[in-house]
């Protein structure tokens, strides 16, 4: 089973980076292969969104290697997974604090225009410069990152001395019994004669009782250790985040992939269309630059232009996403993506099953978090284990990395927004290196809290297991981080339904509506 597993963990940790890899290419810029920054932002970034998946996916893992201690001789349990989960855990805090701002510094303090420089291949080449760029880059990077980092060492100071992140309080029940009792496990709950409870053991010997317990319950104050509270910070931070992309993701995601089989099940064009089109384009763009060269003359006279050049900038954006879209349908056509039946119904199947894991997600937490009515998925799963026993754990694995994607689809469908603006939006084939840089540390964030949230959801199917311990018995016992962890779940369950009522108003486009909706702009 051992060797089982970890052949399972290599094939998934090479997928998962495969597939981010693949992720980075489609959704980066073009023009962003010879920025300042490399190699390594770009690495870190494919790192960073991977580690994000592992910390999902060891969620599975876990409960496949617990060892159920009422069967004897299980072969279970045996590989050391609480140091596994402190290496992630630690991992996901380097990369959060140090690592991915440093990239995100580094990248940023690249200035191409500095000494009249331009973005070329031979610029870049030159080893004075190079040398000159890199050195300005590591500075500014090197300065930033202390500052974050200082930043976050005072929350956590704050946090662990002023909130009390340093203490778990975990209460307990217990059991005093008469000085006749032998063992407290055999000793039965007595009634007074009343009917209540009783307190106090020398009223039960004065009732006649020879063998009783009373019960008795409290408070047990635990000292955590650096890292418990370090990862309890962490995962307050994550909430406030995972609230929100995981909301709007858990309604954005089934109706994304619905909406595509939608809006992608188009006619190819064909090459003569295209070609049509190309030369209209180009038509177009022989005017726009005949404008352009007479505003140039009328400013060097200094006469006021300014609406013509506003104008002008208007029709050249315009004519610029004509020309990408007119690019994006040939490459289309040219690899039969929009014809294929596999692909077109593949997204209607996966928007379906989409829908089915964002409504029974939606549902196990209002009745088993909040109401706690009933265990409904937990019992699921273990019914899943009784017919086979990897099924409940797939299952549970599948619920675990939908959350996961969800949260990132909320990540890329809300960002950073303040009113009418986004910072570092994520777009197909436009998305800045800072960009990915930026949504890597919101998605690791929020995959931290999500995996609590896990924790906290599935608690009764995964007993007994690293996570459980670490965050059912210690982290959501922190006074503090209680309350958030209990309370957010309904800004959780607000977001999703403002998420559904928001995509659903939009609705899908049509054919028609993606060639033209921009046209009326």
């Amino acid at each position: 089973m051992n060797w089982f597993l970890i052949v399972v963990a290599i094939v998934v940790v090479a997928v998962t980076i495969i597939i981010n890899i693949r992720l980075l290419r489609v959704y980066l810029d073009p023009e962003e292969k010879y920025q300042g920054g490399g190699y390594f932002p770009k690495t870190v970034v494919v790192f960073g969104l991977s580690l994000a998946a592992f910390v999902s996916l060891l969620l599975p893992f876990d409960v496949a290697n617990r060892k159920d201690p009422t069967i004897r001789d299980d072969v279970g349990g045996e590989l050391d997974l609480a140091l596994l989960w402190q290496i992630t855990l630690w991992t996901i805090i380097g990369m959060v604090v140090i690592v991915l701002p440093f990239a995100l510094y580094y990248y940023e303090a690249w200035d191409p225009d500095q000494a009249g420089a331009k973005i070329t291949r031979e610029y870049t080449d030159t080893d004075a410069s190079q040398f000159r760029i890199i050195t300005t880059q590591l500075t500014s990077a090197f300065c930033w990152t202390g500052i974050t980092l200082i930043i976050f060492i005072g929350i956590l100071l704050l946090m662990y001395f002023a909130v009390g992140v340093n203490e778990a309080i975990i209460p307990y029940k217990g059991y005093k019994c008469l000085p006749e009792t032998v063992e407290l496990y055999t000793c039965p709950r007595l009634l007074t004669p009343g009917g209540e409870d009783c307190d106090d053991v020398s009223r039960l010997e004065a009732a006649g009782y020879s063998q009783a317990c009373v019960k008795s319950s409290g408070d047990l104050h635990v000292d955590v250790s650096l890292f418990v509270a370090t990862v309890a910070v962490l995962t307050c931070i994550g909430w406030i985040l995972f609230v929100v992309f995981g909301g709007v993701g858990l309604s954005s995601l089934p109706l994304d992939m619905c909406y595509s089989f939608y809006e992608n099940k188009l006619t190819a064009v064909t090459r003569e269309s295209f070609a049509r089109e190309k030369e209209r384009i180009k038509a177009e763009t022989r005017a726009l630059l005949a404008v352009s060269d007479k505003l140039t003359e009328r400013l060097k006279l200094n006469k006021p232009q300014q609406k013509k050049v506003s104008a002008l900038q208007v029709c050249v954006e315009k004519l610029e996403k004509e020309h990408q879209r007119n690019q994006a349908y040939n490459q289309k056509s040219e690899f039969a993506k929009l014809s294929s039946p596999f692909i077109i119904y593949g997204r209607l199947l996966l928007g379906i099953f989409c829908v089915v894991w964002s409504a029974m997600w939606i549902c196990h937490i209002i009745v088993y978090n909040t109401l706690d009515f009933h265990p409904l998925l937990n019992n699921m799963f273990t019914e899943l284990d009784n017919t086979f026993s990897l099924f409940g754990v797939l299952a549970y694995g599948s619920f675990s990395f939908y959350l996961l994607w969800a949260t990132v689809n909320g990540c890329m469908k809300v960002g950073i927004n303040f009113l009418v603006f986004t910072i570092h939006p994520m777009k197909i084939g436009g998305t800045l290196m800072s960009s990915f840089v930026f949504n890597t540390i919101l998605i690791l964030l929020a995959s931290v809290a999500a995996v609590s949230f896990c924790a906290m959801s599935f608690r009764q199917y995964a007993a007994n297991t690293v996570v459980d311990t670490l965050y059912a018995s210690y982290v959501s016992k922190i006074r503090f981080l209680s309350y958030v962890m209990q309370y957010l779940q309904y800004g959780l369950l607000a977001f999703a339904a403002l998420g559904l009522i928001w995509y659903s108003c939009k609705g899908p486009k049509s054919a028609k509506d993606v060639l033209e909706a921009e046209d009326d702009d």
